[in-house]
């Protein structure tokens, strides 16, 4: 798959900018900037934020799973197998 390893690791860099804004939220989601109606847009722009990341996440994961399914010489255990198909039934029902 060209480029998929590459999409790979500027998704994980956007993981752990996605972290640093979790750890802030944590810690601010009490304060007042979340009171009013555009504060409440905000924190839902930043949850909307995070899921996508992380769904492009799943599904670039989907789409290697599938591609490493084709090739015999490449071993995928069960379990990593069914968590993946597990993953994806519940991100397909969000």
């Amino acid at each position: 798959m060209n480029g998929g390893k590459e999409l790979g690791e500027i998704l994980y860099e956007c993981s752990k900018q996605n972290n640093k804004v979790i750890d802030w939220w944590k810690q601010h989601k009490d304060d007042d900037i979340f009171i009013t109606d555009d504060g409440n847009k905000l924190r839902q722009h930043l949850g909307a934020m995070m899921k996508q990341e992380a769904l492009a996440m799943m599904q670039l994961g989907k789409i290697e799973l599938l591609d490493a399914l084709k090739h015999p010489d490449i071993f995928i255990s069960e379990e990593t197998y069914n968590a993946f198909k597990e993953a994806m039934k519940i991100t397909e029902e969000s």
